[in-house]
């Protein structure tokens, strides 16, 4: 009896009138009035402050995820939650009436939908371009804007160097405005190449025209990954459903449209484990040259991206084959022979160019005490629980994992997809501190979530199926678009923000008008360390050195630094914004005052050997 009552239509219906009037009115109080979701934010801040124990507080990562990285838009959210409340209450209804009220047109309506959508061509590719075109769309927002401020460092540098390829030619070194960073080079920048050529061609700025490179190659991956999932025979509304995620979620919605050279090794990576693919299913020899070249130059371009794809062709040759003896045939051999190598001649000439010069390996791999510690795991869980996708999908995505686990044997994708993901933990584990200090090296995940958060959907509609009535059909296509909405909430929620620091920038741009190009500046950014952070100088287009007020203090400290770039430069500036200013600072007899404007202070600073007269005199 009480079996029976728990599986009633009834109650089904009764729950999804409840849950579909409480998210109508959700979305009307957060339209209207109350900020509900900024409340739910500071409760996580606090608690996760709360039971933080470790250096620096689960506080600051709260901060950095709830108050700082996005923007949700009430609006946006409450209008969504309205539209799920209604197709809920809608979905109730269809349960509640009869079958027999339903008309054989209706039914046939639905029938035929089913089969258009698994046949017709026209249809299939007009749903894929509208999502494509959609995102194009979000991606052009702010596309005259400066670089956004999330991880701005990286774009900077990328930027700066796209500078000094339009003015000085083409190298391979990699020029920066921060004079006092030694490494010349950290990898191939064929990304920055194309955007110079892109600027002298076009006319446009850097930041336009890195944006411009990274739209086209969104399209070129979205067109890649259609390809990809096509090939594996992966049913068509679950494709869609996968480009539907990887082109909204809200992680590389913020890289494509950013200047960032990890998006093209992204696509040289899928390239070349499609081309693998091909070839291992066709033996057509192109195949396998082809991948080996894109191999190698998205190796080049950051090879921890690479390595991903890598395991997971070697996983895949492996499951096939029922042995491991396959990775020593002469083609996975010849395979492995070049990406080595290409990875050999990487870490050779960028320590030649660099002098021996090389970023510490604990900065690259992290320390066995750091992967002890519990925060940066959880902040690896809120990269891709926030950033890649929502925490619904992130959750229904462990769902189509274990689905996927079962059904290995029967679908190429599954196989692929598994690879990917343990060549995404293996990844992780060898170069932990990068990926749990910079997000941007979980763009490559995007797609792989989204592989197994439609294969948990497919799980959930398998079982709706299972009710073998007109209703599963109808409740099916509800679904579908409460998927869909339950997206673009995601969306509106975790929205990452495209503003530029206009503080920077304004500066910058200020900077710009009152000091020569020829001219030396000194940035203050910090009050103990100065920080190598090359956004300030790039949006000065000025060379120079970050500094900080305590070096800035120091008697000899910026009269070495002049004495090294006298021959270089005609005069030398300090800059200093105003919450960095200080009375004793401003009377220092090394400066004078050269400008004074809201956001700072511009001093003209004394040559040391026009002080040391002045002092015997």
């Amino acid at each position: 009896m009480l079996k029976s009552l728990i599986y009633s239509i009834y109650l089904k219906v009764i729950f999804l009138f409840i849950t579909g009037f409480y998210l109508i009115l959700s979305g009307i109080d957060i339209m209207t009035n109350v900020k509900v979701w900024n409340f739910f934010f500071s409760k996580i801040n606090l608690m996760i402050n709360k039971y933080g124990t470790e250096s620096g507080s689960f506080l600051s990562l709260a901060n950095k995820f709830f108050s700082v990285r996005f923007q949700p838009s009430d609006f946006m959210i409450g209008l969504i939650l309205i539209l799920i409340g209604c197709i809920l209450i809608a979905i109730g209804v269809i349960l509640a009436i009869p079958e027999k009220y339903f008309s054989t047109k209706f039914i046939n309506y639905f029938r035929e939908l089913n089969f258009k959508l698994d046949n017709n061509r026209k249809i299939l590719a007009t749903i894929i371009i509208l999502i494509l075109l959609s995102s194009i769309f979000y991606l052009f927002i702010d596309f005259n804007e400066h670089i956004a401020r999330i991880n701005s460092f990286k774009q900077a540098d990328v930027a700066g160097n796209i500078h000094f390829y339009v003015e000085d030619g083409i190298t391979l070194e990699e020029k920066m405005f921060n004079k006092n960073i030694n490494l010349k080079i950290s990898n191939y920048p064929f990304y920055q190449w194309v955007c110079a050529v892109i600027v002298k061609i076009s006319g446009l700025d850097i930041e336009q025209s890195g944006r411009l490179f990274n739209i086209i190659i969104f399209v070129l991956t979205f067109i890649l990954f259609y390809n990809l999932l096509n090939y594996l025979k992966v049913d068509k509304l679950n494709i869609i459903l996968i480009l539907l995620l990887f082109s909204f979620s809200p992680l590389g919605l913020y890289y494509y449209r950013s200047v960032h050279p990890d998006p093209l090794s992204i696509f040289f990576t899928f390239s070349s484990i499609l081309l693998y693919i091909k070839y291992d299913t066709e033996d057509k020899l192109i195949n396998l040259i082809l991948s080996i070249i894109t191999g190698i130059i998205a190796c080049l371009i950051k090879n921890p991206i690479f390595l991903m794809g890598f395991i997971a062709i070697a996983f895949y040759k492996i499951y096939n084959s029922r042995s491991i003896l396959t990775l020593f045939k002469i083609d996975f051999l010849i395979f492995s022979t070049f990406i080595f190598l290409s990875i050999v001649l990487y870490k050779f000439s960028t320590e030649a160019i660099n002098g021996g010069i090389s970023l510490p390996s604990n900065w690259i791999f992290g320390t066995t005490m750091q992967r002890m510690q519990l925060t940066p795991y959880l902040l690896l869980i809120l990269w891709n629980a926030f950033e890649i996708t929502n925490p619904l999908f992130f959750i229904i995505s462990f769902l189509g994992f274990g689905y996927s686990i079962i059904k290995i044997k029967t679908s190429k994708s599954h196989l692929l997809f598994i690879g990917l993901l343990i060549g995404m933990l293996i990844t992780i584990f060898i170069f932990f501190n990068v990926f749990q200090a910079h997000d941007y090296y979980h763009l490559p995940f995007i797609i792989i979530i989204s592989y197994f958060t439609v294969m948990g959907f497919s799980v959930i509609l398998n079982k709706i199926k299972t009710w073998n009535n007109i209703r599963s059909s109808i409740v099916i296509y509800f679904t579908v678009i409460l998927f869909i909405l339950t997206d673009f909430l995601g969306l509106a929620l975790l929205k990452m923000p495209t503003a530029p620091d206009y503080k920077i920038t304004n500066a910058g741009e200020y900077i710009q008008k009152n000091i020569g190009k020829n001219d030396f500046l000194f940035y203050t950014n910090s009050y103990d360390i100065e920080s190598w952070d090359p956004t300030y100088l790039f949006h000065s287009r000025r060379n120079g050195y970050n500094i900080s007020v305590k070096n800035i203090m120091k008697d000899e400290y910026i009269d070495k630094i002049v004495e090294n770039y006298k021959s270089t430069y005609q005069n030398f500036y300090l800059y200093i914004p105003k919450e960095f200013l200080l009375n004793d600072l401003l009377l220092y007899n090394k400066f004078t005052n050269y400008k004074i404007f809201k956001l700072g202070r511009i001093l003209k600073i004394t040559l040391a050997q026009n002080k040391n007269k002045k002092n015997k005199d």
